[in-house]
């Protein structure tokens, strides 16, 4: 059902991990067939690991050129769109790009592009909106983490403290009090974390973004991975954000972007 703000709220179907796989191979393999093999190639292999630690991950070995997925087991329709997300980060790792921001953005364009094709497909357009609303939270959490978080650093780094005035705009950019911002970076001060860690998930949804909305093809989203895997970053540019400006990604990603229609009521 609908939430007050427009989020869809409920469990998704029970959908056993055989089928999730098989899904995911489908869709990869409309990509590129190579990438479908690349997908039984490494579960025969076992280094598609299942586990309950509530989060996916690729780890890579750039000097071996080996890697494992890891995806968190929660026999639903997630664990196709998780694997389908591995997979294209498996499909561009390399030395030079694989800690690069703009990974992110070939693997959540494969999840709008699966979102897309589950809808077509006349899939419950509320278990779309659940599924949607994973990366929704990612997303709008590092937004809002970028809009605090980053003035208060650069400043704090510069100038040894936090200029007054960033404090003055802390309410406009973030909705947030100069107590809490303060608290929250000395956090992010104490354990390491980088901007670029929060940053590729923002940039990514929106370079993913522009990307799905020129209705490229599933051979398009193939080539994107390989133009970044190969590190020829204009084609990249140029198949992502192109003629976009900076004032004009508004237009992109809108505010409402992870709502959910609320059902209408109507009077019998």
């Amino acid at each position: 059902i609908p939430t007050k703000n427009n989020w869809a709220q409920g469990p998704l179907p029970y959908v056993p991990i055989e089928l999730s796989l098989s899904i995911a191979a489908d869709f990869l393999g409309q990509c590129n067939p190579q990438y479908k093999e690349l997908l039984w190639q490494k579960y025969r292999d076992g280094k598609i690991i299942f586990t309950n630690k509530k989060d996916n991950r690729i780890f890579y070995n750039v000097h071996l050129n080996h890697s494992q997925i890891f995806i968190n087991l929660e026999e639903t329709l997630t664990d196709a769109m998780s694997i389908i997300h591995e997979v294209f980060h498996d499909t561009n790792c390399s030395r030079l790009l694989f800690q690069c921001a703009l990974t992110e953005t070939v693997s959540i364009a494969s999840e709008l592009m699966f979102l897309e094709q589950l809808e077509d497909n006349g899939y419950s357009k509320l278990n779309i909106n659940l599924l949607a609303q994973t990366r929704g939270l990612e997303y709008i959490k590092g937004l809002h983490h970028l809009k605090w978080m980053l003035p208060l650093f650069i400043s704090k780094k510069n100038n040894g403290a936090i200029d007054e005035q960033i404090y003055d705009q802390l309410p406009i950019l973030a909705q947030t009090t100069r107590k809490s911002s303060e608290r929250n970076l000395n956090v992010f001060l104490k354990t390491g974390r980088t901007e670029l860690g929060i940053y590729k998930y923002v940039i990514g949804y929106i370079l993913a973004k522009s990307f799905v909305s020129k209705n490229c093809s599933f051979e398009e989203l193939s080539e994107l991975s390989e133009a970044l895997k190969e590190g020829n970053v204009t084609k990249f540019y140029d198949m992502t954000f192109g003629s976009y400006r900076n004032d004009t990604v508004s237009s992109v990603v809108k505010p409402d972007e992870f709502s959910y229609p609320p059902r209408q009521l109507v009077k019998k």
